[in-house]
């Protein structure tokens, strides 16, 4: 899915990546990458210098750095600040992957909410700041140009800048 989007002349940043495990696949595949991560820390010594460990909205990118950013089930866990951002730093085309239910399910609002153990109403905490459906992730300057859905919660979309300098 993520591929044919992708040019191997660009520069692209993996924004919340995990172990650096697509960092590390895009590089294997001859892509220019790059890995941002805040949480997890043990990395693949291939990748270490790769992946730069910080929160993504204290960067010092420049504006438009990279031609593509990803978030593969990233989106969800930002907080709505952090859409100028990506906007900022992206050039071209934002690709984003998320298995999380929108907010209008109600299964969302029962599993984030309540957890009915033993017949006990528990309320429950979600490292989920945002739930939404791709095309209401509020972006000024790029729109949803290819999306589609899996199962009943996973979300794939790409969005294109659509203002040019």
């Amino acid at each position: 899915m993520i591929l044919p989007e992708l040019n191997k002349n660009w520069k692209i940043i993996d924004i919340g990546c995990g172990d650096g495990w697509l960092v590390k696949e895009l590089r294997d595949r001859g892509y220019d990458c790059i890995g941002i991560e805040k949480v997890y820390k043990d990395f693949d010594p291939k990748i270490k210098d790769l992946v730069i460990c910080d929160d993504f909205n204290n960067n010092d990118f420049k504006d438009k750095e990279f031609d593509c950013s990803i978030l593969m089930e990233v989106i969800e866990h930002l907080p709505i600040e952090s859409v100028k951002e990506i906007e900022r730093i992206t050039k071209r085309k934002i690709i984003i992957s998320t298995i999380i239910p929108p907010s209008d399910f109600l299964i969302t609002v029962v599993a984030v909410q309540l957890n009915l153990i033993g017949g006990k109403k528990m309320i429950r905490e979600t490292p989920h700041l945002n739930l939404y459906y791709l095309k209401d992730i509020p972006f000024n300057d790029f729109i949803l140009a290819k999306s589609k859905r899996y199962f009943i919660f996973d979300q794939f979309g790409v969005f294109e800048r659509v203002k040019k300098d």
